[in-house]
């Protein structure tokens, strides 16, 4: 197998991630890391931990789909039975290259990870908001779609993907979530993505309120963009070609959680303003079971997964959060689009 590994201007944390990886790896498999735009010593210090290291510049064409691209370019002439995709600021779990891989090769389709990213020590209540809603979004639900044998959207890192999907996937593009991107065309082909809860990778959100807010507003407005995306698709149902891809499709539709919420609250305040206007009172009832069923799902999840994360002292600073969140929504539906790489802010 290959391990892939996109990287841009990642100097900082290049090693401690290649050495996560490197003790994993067996005889024949193979280490590629894809400098792509690095104006920095990224490459040098990859080529010191043994890592081959495939340079990329282009000023146009940038972000990591076009590095992934490079990648499998760069392994066409002799590629491996695997690629297996992590992201240069994450730490391998021991034993995961082998746990995955032994997935993919038995299932024949791309196996996703266990892909949780954790508060620094410290951190603002937001991050632990931040980092719970991770654990809700890449370990709750993905679970839950495995036990219910559904398909797995694709997270970006800690993937591993047979090579005779990923060599037919289009992959040269800007997309903010690419992961989301790749997921539903692999899905389209019959190749859908399974999931793994026990191994994958961890990483660490950003110490400092900068790298905080450029790395939300990233994932938030590829998230919305995608649902508008998603939305398209199901306008035209012949697009769409397996039930794999639909499931994928409504998991896409699905917003961020504050914002899932916040409408969920609107649509009750809309109905009961029209139920207490004289309308009928059955729209009202369903928002309120709608918002039932939300409330107590995350609920659910906090007991289960979160009150390490978010103890049950700081439940109270929860609606100020929210509140929060819910400004800064407009500027990420219409504050432009992003592209290329925008690398996450990690000083301390």
């Amino acid at each position: 197998m290959a391990v892939i590994v996109p990287a841009h201007n990642e100097e900082t944390c290049i090693c401690a991630t290649l050495e996560t990886i490197l003790p994993q790896l067996g005889t024949g498999d193979r280490l590629v890391v894809v400098a792509d735009n690095c104006e920095d010593r990224t490459a040098a210090l990859a080529r010191s931990l043994g890592a081959e290291v495939h340079e990329r510049t282009d000023s146009v064409r940038r972000g990591k789909g076009y590095a992934l691209d490079a990648g499998m370019r760069y392994l066409a002439d002799a590629p491996c039975e695997l690629a297996m995709v992590v992201d240069a600021d994450c730490a391998l779990d021991k034993g995961a290259v082998d746990s995955l891989a032994a997935i993919a090769t038995a299932t024949r389709r791309p196996v996703q990870g266990r892909n949780l990213m954790k508060a620094p020590p410290g951190a603002a209540f937001d991050v632990k908001i931040a980092e719970f809603a991770y654990v809700v979004k890449n370990l709750v639900r993905p679970t839950g779609m495995l036990r219910l044998k559904l398909p797995s959207l694709l997270m970006g890192t800690g993937m591993i993907i047979p090579w005779h999907i990923i060599c037919k996937a289009d992959l040269a593009n800007e997309h903010i979530v690419e992961d989301m991107k790749l997921a539903f065309d692999v899905a389209q082909t019959g190749h859908a993505p399974t999931y793994c809860p026990e191994f994958g990778i961890t990483s660490f959100f950003p110490q400092t309120e900068k790298g905080t807010i450029s790395q939300r507003r990233r994932w938030e407005r590829g998230h919305l963009a995608m649902i508008g995306s998603a939305f398209g698709y199901l306008l035209r149902p012949r697009s769409i070609h397996t039930w794999q891809a639909f499931v994928l499709l409504i998991d896409r539709l699905i917003p961020p959680l504050t914002l899932f919420l916040a409408i969920l609250c609107l649509w009750a305040v809309q109905t009961g303003l029209l139920a207490a206007a004289g309308g009928s009172h059955a729209p009202f009832y369903i928002a309120l079971c709608n918002l039932a069923v939300m409330l107590t799902a995350t609920t659910v999840a906090w007991l289960s997964h979160g009150r390490a994360i978010i103890p049950p002292r700081m439940i109270g600073a929860v609606p100020g959060f929210i509140l929060r969140k819910l400004a800064r929504y407009p500027a990420r539906m219409w504050g432009g689009r992003g592209e290329g790489w925008v690398r996450t802010d990690r000083r301390t």
